[in-house]
C-alpha cells in the first residue's frame, strides 16, 4: 500500500474512532446507555485498527503478518495505544453494566459477548487479566448482583410469606378481643413485630450489600435472621446450591460457570 495512502487511512480510522467516542459519551449523557456501549466498543475497535496499518501482521485480531516497523516504534506505539484503549474500555465496560439495570433491546447474551470482544482486545494489546479485571470491575459487580438476586428474592418471599401469614391470623379474631383470645392474639402480634422488623432490617441489608461478596453478606443476614426457622434456613441453602457454587465460581474466574442457565430466556449459544 502506498505510504502517504496509507497514513492517511490511518488518520481517518483514528478521527472516526474519537468520533464514536465523543458520540458514546453525548449518549451516555442523554442516558442511553444502550448506544453508548455499543459506540464505545466501536471505538476501542477502529483505535485499534487505526494503529494495525503499523505491522504487517497482528495476530491479535485474524489477521497474520510481520512487523514493518522498528520494535521500538512498535512497543511505543502499543504503549500509546494502551494508554487510550484503557479509560475508553472503562467508560464502555462501565455502560454495558448499567444497561443490565435497565431495559434493553441488546439481549444479556450479546451484552457479554460484547464484553469478551473488548476484553479479547485489551489482551491483544498485552493488558494482563489483573488490570482488564480492574477496567471492567463495574461489569463484574452487577453479574455478581445479578447472580445474588436468586438468594435475594427467596429470602424476601420468605419473610413476607410468614408476615402475611401472621397477618391473617391476627384478622380471624373477633373485634374487640375477648380474655381469652387476648394471650394468643398478643403472642401472633408480638410474632409479626418480630417479621417486619427483620424485612426492615433484610432491606438495610440489601442496601448496603457488599457488592464484591453480595452472596456472603446476605449469608449473614440469613443466619442472624430470627424469623425464619433452622429448617427454611437449610432449605434455602440446598434448594440454591448451584446457584451459590455460580456466585463462588464467578468470584475466582471472573466469569460465568454455567452461561447457558443465566441467559437461557436469550436462547443462548456459545
Amino acid at each position: 500500500m502506498d505510504c502517504n495512502l496509507e497514513k492517511y487511512l490511518r488518520i481517518i480510522i483514528f478521527i472516526v474512532a474519537l468520533g464514536l467516542i465523543g458520540f458514546g459519551a453525548f449518549l451516555s449523557f442523554e442516558q442511553k446507555d444502550t448506544g453508548a456501549g455499543l459506540t464505545y466498543t466501536a471505538g476501542i475497535l477502529c483505535l485499534i485498527f487505526s494503529f494495525i496499518t503499523s505491522f504487517k501482521s497482528f495476530k491479535g485480531l485474524g489477521i497474520k503478518a510481520e512487523l514493518k516497523n522498528k520494535l521500538d516504534e512498535a512497543d511505543r506505539i502499543i504503549k500509546y495505544l494502551k494508554e487510550i484503549a484503557e479509560p475508553i474500555s472503562e467508560i464502555a465496560l462501565s455502560s454495558l453494566s448499567q444497561i443490565g439495570f435497565v431495559r434493553s433491546p441488546i439481549l444479556r447474551s450479546e451484552q457479554y459477548r460484547l464484553k469478551n470482544n473488548i476484553v479479547k482486545a485489551l489482551k491483544q494489546i498485552g493488558l494482563d487479566d489483573k488490570r482488564i479485571n480492574h477496567i471492567a470491575r463495574e461489569w463484574h459487580q452487577f453479574n455478581l448482583l445479578v447472580l445474588n438476586n436468586p438468594l435475594v428474592d427467596r429470602i424476601k418471599s420468605e419473610l413476607n410469606n410468614i408476615q402475611q401469614s401472621k397477618t391473617k391470623q391476627l384478622e380471624q379474631f373477633g373485634k374487640p378481643i375477648s380474655s381469652d383470645d387476648k394471650p394468643e392474639y398478643d403472642k401472633i402480634f408480638k410474632e409479626r413485630q418480630r417479621v417486619e422488623s427483620d424485612i426492615e432490617l433484610f432491606k438495610t441489608f440489601r442496601l448496603n450489600i457488599d457488592i464484591e461478596d453480595p452472596d456472603q453478606h446476605m449469608l449473614r443476614f440469613l443466619s442472624e435472621c430470627e424469623t425464619l426457622s433452622g429448617q427454611i434456613k437449610e432449605r434455602i441453602k440446598k434448594e440454591l446450591s448451584d446457584t451459590l457454587e455460580d456466585l463462588r465460581y464467578y468470584k475466582k474466574n471472573r466469569d460465568f460457570r454455567r452461561p447457558e442457565k443465566w441467559f437461557e430466556k436469550d436462547d443462548w449459544k456459545k
